[in-house]
């Protein structure tokens, strides 16, 4: 059913919009319910905000596996960078950069695509970092908390102002000076204690991220591969019967550094197939045509990380849908999913329901040996299998690995106490990881609270939240 906004003409006055999308009833309801608390526009809360259009430089920018990072706008997740993902630049071109690089306290904030994400710097950050014109570099003054900013800019106040200024009919994309006029709700008496809870939040997501981090070095060291360089070399010689047998006649899947690879682990490390530890069903592609703006989850490769299913992104298809599918291609606990397509080699152990159907650049591996579940998350994540794909899959625009390659994929098998040790580790990290996303969701609903209903009651509800978890921490901190 079609609704009605009705707007004075002085209303629209200092503003460079008119159509009704800007207007919705929602939009104007919930902007109503930040001005009932004191607010200020984001200008008068922040020293500085900046973005460096760099696009006339880029030319002279060159990416590089390792180096300084350089932060885009796809890196900015809800609270959190992925680093994962995260591409680098030389001293060089950081030098000519250096109007976008970042420090420590600045408050994050992704200009385009998926607009309207927000996270701090942190302090324990290795830098220098720099950043794209599509990163804001935000500096906030006394009168607000960067980890309170970026706990409404996440919540839902935040973001749909965000999204109702943003601009772009293929790739959505918002100004600075748009965003210097966000409301803000000042929150005086709630507004560390939220600050505090997103900063226990960061602390326990690097102390996650660290703890991956150990556990993948530990494997590397038992594989002979910690701090092993591939070496692409250009010319090598390889037997027809090879590629006979390989049905492969393109260069690059011959690249000596495979075997070499291969010729570095250790003779009392087992390789065996994927296929003799796991059985596989890939999932199903429903059509764009399916998606609906509210349902449930259909998870793409998009959405798989190595830490979890994120819902930036999301797409959703129809009740009558998913209960047609689900029993087929739902991801079930105990399982793993693994992409195959786009960025194949992600890999997560489900360890708990989760709703939705994936689609079919991604595989569900059920286990059939004894082999520690979150081991073998770790061995598919890690660059012995990321080098394996490497010479495996096929494709010139979208990477394709196909199922029959993945099931051949050589896992190593370490003794049984290394295997559990690591599997232990990487369970540890995970749950860090949740709790992280659990302190983080409390901040945002606080906040939501605070400005519905009185911060006295976000408190109280807050109070209520950490008690029923199993997060330990001091919220007057």
């Amino acid at each position: 059913m079609a609704t009605i906004s009705v707007i004075n003409k002085s209303k629209l006055e200092g503003t460079s919009r008119i159509d009704s999308e800007f207007y919705k009833q929602e939009y104007l309801q919930l902007n109503e319910l930040i001005k009932s608390n004191e607010w200020i526009k984001l200008k008068s809360g922040i020293n500085d905000v900046k973005s460096f259009g760099a696009y006339a430089l880029m030319n002279k920018v060159f990416y590089q596996r390792s180096g300084i990072p350089f932060l885009r706008a796809m890196n900015i997740n809800d609270c959190e960078v992925d680093f994962a993902g995260v591409l680098f630049i030389d001293h060089e071109a950081h030098r000519l950069l250096y109007k976008s690089e970042v420090y420590a306290n600045q408050v994050l904030f992704s200009m385009s695509g998926t607009i309207g994400n927000a996270v701090v710097a942190a302090s324990d950050w290795i830098y220098p970092i720099n950043s794209s014109q599509d990163v804001a570099k935000i500096t906030t003054n006394e009168k607000l908390n960067p980890y309170y900013l970026v706990a409404f800019l996440n919540s839902k106040y935040g973001l749909f102002q965000t999204h109702r200024e943003a601009v772009g009919s293929v790739q959505q994309h918002i100004f600075l000076w748009q965003i210097q006029l966000l409301n803000i709700p000042l929150l005086r008496n709630i507004q560390d204690r939220i600050a505090a809870i997103v900063l226990n939040a960061e602390i326990l997501n690097n102390k996650s991220r660290k703890l991956w981090a150990d556990t993948e070095k530990k494997l590397l060291l038992e594989l002979n591969l910690f701090n092993w360089q591939s070496t692409h070399k250009k010319t090598f010689v390889r037997n027809n019967s090879e590629v006979q047998s390989a049905l492969r006649i393109d260069a690059e899947h011959y690249q000596p550094k495979y075997d070499e690879m291969i010729g570095k682990i250790p003779a009392n490390v087992e390789l065996i197939p994927l296929r003799k530890v796991a059985t596989y069903k890939k999932g199903i592609e429903v059509g764009s045509d399916e998606y609906k703006e509210k349902g449930k989850p259909f998870w793409r490769v998009s959405n798989l990380t190595r830490y979890g299913l994120e819902k930036q992104n999301l797409n959703y298809i129809s009740e009558p849908l998913y209960d047609e599918l689900n029993s087929r291609y739902k991801p079930n606990k105990g399982e793993l999913l693994l992409s195959k397509d786009a960025t194949p080699g992600l890999a997560y152990y489900v360890n708990e329901e989760i709703e939705g159907i994936i689609s079919s650049g991604i595989l569900k591996l059920k286990l059939i040996s004894d082999i520690p579940p979150y081991y073998l998350e770790t061995v598919l994540n890690s660059v012995f299998v990321q080098m394996q794909i490497e010479k495996q899959a096929g494709g010139s625009i979208i990477i394709h690995w196909k199922p029959k390659e993945v099931m051949n994929t050589l896992i190593p098998r370490l003794d049984d106490t290394k295997e559990k040790e690591i599997n232990d580790l990487v369970e540890q990290s995970h749950k860090q990881r949740k709790q992280s996303k659990q302190l983080i969701e409390i901040a945002k609903r606080g906040v939501e609270k605070a400005i519905e209903e009185s911060e006295a009651e976000a408190e109280r509800w807050i109070i209520r939240e950490l008690s029923k978890s199993e997060i330990k921490l001091d919220i007057n901190s």
